[in-house]
């Protein structure tokens, strides 16, 4: 049985994926989703990835009712980056343009991605909010 027709979200960091789930066709889609890459190793100095995080890549995919998926348009853009947990704030939703060609805009997409460096603090953090 093919996946349920309708557009999705890929995001892709690094060599990682994940996709939203798909929605009923619609003209404005919205996702109240949260995508979470958990452990990610990146071989540098934390602070040389703040000055140059890598890119995060966002695409736009519709899935028809046989499962036939196309691309409707792909963004890429930096997260914002944390080295201190203890000063984190939320970052704000931005509007990023979706493009299908290189220099073609097809739309806008709202959403933020940002890169929480691990550290012994954070991952005091999560086991107690895992009791």
């Amino acid at each position: 049985m093919p996946p349920p027709a309708g557009p999705f979200v890929r995001l892709v960091f690094l060599h990682h994926s994940q996709c939203t789930q798909s929605l009923r066709s619609s003209a404005a889609p919205t996702w109240a989703q949260t995508l979470v890459f958990q452990h990610l190793l990146l071989y540098e100095n934390p602070q040389d990835t703040r000055k140059s995080p890598p890119l995060v890549v966002l695409e736009l995919w519709q899935r028809d009712s046989q499962g036939k998926e196309s691309l409707w348009g792909r963004s890429m853009w930096s997260p914002v980056v944390w080295l201190d947990v203890q000063h984190r704030i939320l970052p704000p939703m931005r509007w990023h343009p979706l493009a299908k060609e290189l220099g073609e805009e097809e739309g806008e997409i709202l959403a933020s991605c940002e890169l929480i460096l691990e550290t012994e603090v954070l991952r005091e953090t999560a086991s107690w909010g895992a009791q």
